[in-house]
């Protein structure tokens, strides 16, 4: 993808090259650190330096094996600063009662603690699937209003991000959290609630399809969401604005649950069913998932969170019904899919690369974690205070854990015809442009709070005492694809305004020469910030 402006940012119109369709094969083309830095932007929040050629060392295999790999949880949050909380700071408060006092403040734990887990992750797809599939069974925290119901809903995604998708899909149904979020809890058989039942159709599981008929959509009709719910009845979540509950639960009430048949329509067989208790939400979603739509409709979310939102006749058939029919083969397990997608040749086919706008977490979060800026992590207050100034300003650029605009996620990835260009408007622009003109200030953005550490980033890249692949090198981080010349010449005048290479060459060894030396520390520190700033201000900065 290449803009009108290479040097600024004075438009933002984007002239997409055209996307081969290609094929599933494995890539066999050159494998070096642009494809591997394409790879790692695309999976990861913002790949180093080093972590780039790590993975060039690897091979594609290796690489999406190591993506891939299972790992422990993360530790969970702990209580950073409430002096009146009944558990102590430094303390995971996750599986403890809730005091009124205490709500606010664990709520901005788990926040910090969240942007904390996209920035430190390192080398793995977990965090980028983590949040696919938050955009895809989405709640939202002030319906929620618990920090326990959140950080154990987010578990299940993590858990589960590269496995068993029609098991997660269950465990989501009577998850404590949708419960609330959804009205699962209202769902009686006295007054059933449709609330989840059409969400667990439309954008859970089976898409909607065009509209056939009065109430038929081609995947299901409204007398099927109006069964749905009375099969889902009787569940009950626990431990909302308790004081005495810890852990949130869920739990079945037979007395709530309708017992007489309910048929579902054409669209499913004219299935039947009876009575089953508890189990009767798991009969239902098994048949959700032998309908094949449901394999395809997923591939499709994930199609468009990993590669491009475009999906063409020739993708559909060529791309997407392939991963469909895998999907389906491996009994909707996840990580095949994801697997043979990532070393597609169509994935890093023509256009591809430079296809996206970032959406706002793998821009913010992924520039705290490329430019080694400094998050306090010595001092557990400032630390999670550091991390919750960058949700903060995520929530400024309209992206933020646990606060999407509805039940349908964001709209750049289902909202056509603008899809990933939703994330730039007049709203969004600022807030984004505001962090980076901070961070590569001297004071720093939020008065020292985060500011880049050009000295320490530029330590990590190779020939950093030329100019030309320094820049190059640093263009690796920040733009989809290589610098082109004009781009070089243009950020060079930057860093060494009208003066030939060797001058950078000099002050730069001098300064590696003599560490101690502070006057001349900041003034290589104000050269690098000043290249930096010029190169976040560039369009392509925006792509991946």
């Amino acid at each position: 993808m290449k803009t009108s402006n290479p040097s600024g940012l004075a438009s933002t119109e984007m002239l997409v090259s055209p996307v081969k369709a290609n094929s599933l094969a494995p890539y066999q083309g050159d494998w070096d650190l642009n494809t591997a830095a394409h790879l790692l932007k695309r999976t990861t929040f913002g790949p180093k330096y080093q972590e780039i050629k790590d993975v060039q060392a690897m091979g594609l295999s290796k690489a999406i094996e190591t993506l891939l790999a299972d790992a422990p949880l993360p530790d969970p949050p702990v209580n950073f600063s409430d002096e009146n909380d009944s558990v102590l700071i430094g303390e995971v408060w996750v599986d403890a009662p809730m005091p009124q006092v205490s709500r606010f403040r664990r709520r901005k734990s788990l926040l910090s603690w969240t942007v904390m887990q996209q920035v430190e992750e390192g080398i793995s797809i977990r965090e980028k699937m983590t949040l696919l599939w938050h955009d895809h069974f989405a709640i939202e925290s002030g319906v929620v209003n618990d920090a326990r119901f959140l950080y154990q809903y987010q578990t299940l995604l993590r858990t589960n991000a590269l496995g068993d998708f029609k098991q997660l899909v269950k465990d989501m149904t009577i998850d404590p959290t949708m419960l609330r979020y959804l009205d699962g809890r209202r769902n009686t058989k006295n007054k059933p609630n449709e609330n989840y039942a059409r969400e667990l159709l439309e954008l859970f599981t089976i898409g909607k399809g065009p509209i056939v008929g009065p109430g038929d959509y081609t995947n299901y009709t409204e007398d099927d969401i109006i069964a749905i719910a009375r099969i889902l009845t009787g569940w009950r979540e626990y431990g909302y604005n308790s004081t005495e509950i810890g852990t949130p639960y869920s739990s079945f009430l037979p007395n709530n649950h309708d017992t007489e048949q309910k048929q579902l329509s054409h669209r499913f067989d004219q299935v039947v069913f009876s009575d089953a208790g508890e189990q009767e939400y798991e009969q239902l979603i098994n048949l959700i998932f032998t309908k094949p739509a449901v394999a395809y409709f997923i591939c499709r979310k994930i199609y468009r969170w990993f590669v491009n939102f475009e999906i063409t006749d020739a993708i559909e058939a060529d791309i997407i019904q392939p991963l469909g029919d895998l999907f389906i083969e491996n009994n909707f397990q996840i990580r095949p899919v994801v697997e043979m997608l990532l070393q597609s040749d169509h994935f890093f086919s023509e256009g591809i690369c430079g296809a996206m706008i970032k959406n706002p977490m793998d821009y913010l979060a992924g520039v705290v974690r490329q430019t080694e800026m400094d998050t306090f992590k010595d001092d557990l207050a400032k630390y999670y205070n550091a991390y919750y100034k960058v949700f903060q300003q995520l929530q400024l650029t309209e992206m933020a854990y646990f606060v999407p605009p509805n039940v349908a996620g964001w709209p750049a990835y289902y909202q056509e015809p603008a899809y990933y260009q939703a994330w730039i408007n007049t709203a969004t622009l600022n807030p984004r442009n505001d962090f980076m003109t901070g961070i590569t200030s001297q004071r720093g953005w939020l008065n020292y709070r985060h500011k880049v550490d050009a000295l320490k980033l530029v330590s990590t890249i190779d020939n950093a005492a030329d100019p030309n692949e320094l820049i190059r090198n640093l263009g690796l981080l920040f733009n989809p694809l290589p610098l082109e010349d004009n781009q070089l010449q243009y950020l060079k005048e930057i860093l060494i305004p009208g003066l030939p290479d060797f001058e950078w060459t000099v002050e730069y060894n001098k300064h590696l020469d003599d560490p101690s030396d502070s006057n001349l520390a900041q003034a290589v520190e104000q050269q690098l910030l000043n290249l930096l700033r010029a190169m976040f201000a560039m369009p392509e900065s925006y792509l991946s």
